[in-house]
Order: structure tokens, then sequence, then C-alpha cells
């Protein structure tokens, strides 16, 4: 039987062939994740799905699927993982069925300083595994790396017009209010910061279930949604409508502090509000300055004198953090001799708690193994190359958005407009938390790179026209 569209002839054998492979490459992923037989049929009929989904609407999966989901990024589907090792999956999938299109296999090529730094910390990891072939988790490890790389490739190569683009930033923005409005309700019930108190965190378990509380977790990356929703500001007319976004922004940037406390949160708004009021070409001065009095102020008079959750925190850990002694200081600190003891080749992938638990000592409690920095989390498992990888890659980004910003219109001058934002955004997630293993950064890359591709095809067909 022919199956025939206006995307694809599979027809051919070698279609064929390749949706085969495709559906394999998913199914083995999905079995060596769970290790579960059950589910690995599960996966292998998730990837039929999928792949008649890339073959009808080839635009579909990473602008709808990955915005809708990221929301669950913190719920783990019983028996195959987190949502991040689907979304991953579905990428490998895509990036093998994108192969077949021959004729716009030239939107593979990623700027050359950003194809260098994927090509660098990708060997970087896999070098340092061959010289630590015994570790445990390493091969799981390198399964999520590899999905989040190519995940980064299906994102930049899908959104392929101006209607996608802004379908995508649409999407994340709608559905990063969903988890902002759950958190607002669940800190009226329980209080700002619920998460953190034990009582009231399992009282809230309790009423929403693991999944809505996942949902909520979710509102600590609000962050990224406001600073593309803030970017819309100077091309708004109507002063209500301008107070309106502002208001919006302030909620979302208000929830993600909210839902946890999160450190990189509080340090992520008054960067990145600074950082707006003084980037000329944002235009952004007056609405950043005026949220960021207001941010303050309300940290300052409302949740600092009413919150017993945060100032039991502050008055808990300000003594450990003097003296270094706090859990994620402390760890930080054991990664960077961890890493000048091994500078070049690093521990492995996944051998970060491994490398510095001598440094540490025995005996702590898990999470004060963890690494709190993505940056010396990948010069202790990477060494010095993986570490010259991350930083190609969001330095040939960044290049990127800044050579096509001013020649932009519409859409895509919205997202590169807002480019080096997001950047600072994923910077700061970098430094202050563990968002390396998800997939919203690298979405975010995704997203940037094919606004800035966008652009330059404009320039392009209007210089030709």
């Amino acid at each position: 039987m022919l199956i025939r569209n206006r995307t694809l002839d599979l027809s051919s054998i070698s279609h064929l062939a390749i949706i085969i492979i495709a559906c394999g490459l998913a199914f083995g992923i999905g079995w060596v994740a769970t290790r579960d037989q059950g589910f690995s049929y599960a996966w292998l009929l998730g990837g039929l799905g999928t792949a008649l989904l890339f073959l009808r609407w080839p635009f579909l999966p990473a602008v709808v699927i990955y915005p809708i989901l990221w929301i669950f990024w913190a719920y783990s589907i019983p028996g195959i993982g987190g949502i991040e090792r689907i979304i991953g999956v579905l990428g490998i999938l895509g990036m093998a069925l994108l192969a077949v299109r021959h004729a716009e296999s030239h939107m593979f090529a990623l700027p050359k300083l950003v194809m260098a730094g994927l090509f660098i910390l990708f060997s970087a990891y896999w070098i340092s595994w061959a010289f630590h072939p015994d570790l445990v988790r390493a091969q799981e490890y390198m399964i999520s790396l590899t999905a989040r790389i190519a995940f980064l490739f299906v994102v930049y190569y899908l959104i392929r017009t101006l209607s996608h683009l802004r379908l995508a930033v649409i999407l994340l923005i709608g559905t990063s209010l969903i988890p902002a409005s759950l958190t607002l309700i669940a800190s009226l019930i329980f209080g700002f910061g619920f998460s953190r108190d034990f009582f009231a965190n399992q009282t809230a378990m309790t009423m929403l279930g693991s999944l809505g509380a996942a949902i909520i977790t979710s509102a600590n990356f609000g962050t990224a949604p406001a600073m593309l929703l803030l970017h819309l500001y100077p091309t708004l007319k109507n002063r209500l409508s301008k107070i309106a976004l502002a208001l919006t922004v302030l909620f979302l940037l208000g929830m993600a502090f909210a839902s946890q406390y999160r450190r990189e949160i509080l340090i992520t708004i008054p960067l990145l509000l600074a950082y707006l009021s003084i980037d000329r070409s944002a235009g952004l001065r007056r609405p950043a300055l005026g949220l960021l009095l207001i941010s303050v102020l309300f940290f300052f008079l409302v949740l600092l004198p009413f919150s017993t959750v945060l100032q039991n925190r502050l008055d808990n850990e300000t003594q450990f953090v003097v003296q270094g002694t706090e859990p994620r200081i402390a760890s930080f600190l054991a990664g960077v001799e961890a890493f000048l003891q091994s500078p070049l080749i690093g521990y492995g992938p996944s051998a970060y708690q491994q490398a510095i638990m001598p440094i540490l000592g025995l005996g702590r409690r898990s999470f004060e193994y963890s690494p709190y920095n993505v940056f010396i989390w990948i010069a202790v498992e990477a060494g010095t190359p993986g570490i010259l990888g991350i930083t190609f890659i969001l330095a040939g980004i960044f290049r990127e958005a800044i050579k096509f910003r001013r020649q932009s219109d519409g859409v895509e001058q919205w997202v590169l407009r807002c480019a080096p934002a997001l950047l600072l955004v994923i910077v700061v997630w970098f430094t202050f938390g563990n968002a390396w293993e998800l997939s919203l950064p690298w979405f975010l890359m995704g997203l940037i790179l094919a606004a800035a591709r966008l652009a330059q095809e404009s320039t392009r067909d209007a210089a030709t026209a």
C-alpha cells in the first residue's frame, strides 16, 4: 500500500527502512531507559504514532508537544520516568525522520560556533567515559545528553516559518500561566513557599496529588516566558494594555519565586530587570525599572515580614552560608577541588557525586553530594573541554542573535530582541541550579537559533527580490 502526502512519499523502500530504523531506535532507547519489557512495546507504539505526526504535520511535535508538556517536567510517569526522557526520545526519532527530507537537508547546518561547541561537549563526555568505563549510570546519562542535543536540532529544524515560531512562543507563554495560576491558589491556601514547609507540603500533596505538585513546581521556570512576554511592551500603544502586560509579567515572576523560594529565582529577577533597564536596544528601561522596584518592595515589605517559611530558612541557613559549609556551597567548593585534580579528562558521565565524596567525606545526606552549578558539574565530569564546549554553544547562540537582531522584523525580531535576556536566564539556571538535564534550556536555545535563521532568510529573500 502506498502512503503519500505533501510532505513525504513513503512508497520508497528506503523511506520505509528509515522509518523502521527510527522506530527501532526509539524502542531501544526506551528499553535501556526503563529496563521494562512491557513499556518497551509502549515506546515502539508511541514511536510509530509520532512518526505519522512528523510525516503529516512536520512542524507539530517540536512546536506543540514541548510547550504543552514542559510543565510536567518534574512528574515521573510510573515505569517510564520523567517526561524529559520521552521528549528526548521523540527528538531522536524526529532526527532520523528528518534525514529523509533531502531537499531541505541544508537546514541542519547550525552556526559553526554552535556546531563546534556541540561536537566538543559531546566528544569530551565520550572521551571521559572511555577513561572511566565502569561508571554505573554513564549509559543512561549519555542517552539523556544525546536526546537533549538531538532535541535542539529538531526544534531548530522544525520551526520553519514565522507562524511556527509565533505558535511556539504563544504556547510556551500560555502553558506557563497554568502552573503560575495553580501556584497562586496553593500559596493562598498553604502560604508562599509551601513546598519548603514539610507539613504544608504533605497536606498539599494529599490534596493536589503528585501531578498537581509537579505542575506547581514547574512555575520555577516562569522567568523565561515572562521575559518573552515583557519584550512585547514596546509594541503596545494602549496604556491599559501595557499595564496589563506588566502585571502579567510580575505575576509570572512572583509565582516563580513563590512556588519554592528558589535561590536562582531570587537572583534572576533583579538581575534580569537590571539588565533590561540598561539594554537600550530592548527599549524596556521604564517598565524594567518599575517592575524591579515593585518586586524588591514586595519581597521586603510582604514576603519577608509575613513568611514563616522564608524567615526560618534565612535564620537557619545564613550562618552556614557565611561559614561556607552550606551544602550547596560545600558541594561547589568540593567540585572545584575535584576539577583541579583532573582538569583535562574529568571523572566521566554521572560521576560528580563519586568525585566529590572523598573530599566532603562519607555519611552526608544524598542532596549534599549533588551539583548545584552546571558549569562545575560539566567541568568535573568532562574536564576543561566540556566547559569549552558549553561556552562555545552559548557564545555562538548569542552571536547569532546579535548579528540578526537589527535585521529582523515581526515575530523573529521579538524573539531575537529577547535572546540576550533568555540566555542570561539560562546562565543563571546553570549557575545556581541543576537545569542541565532539563529540556527547557535546549528548547529556548533552539528557538533563538530558529529565529536567527528565519531573519537571515528574510534578509536574503529581500536582497534577491
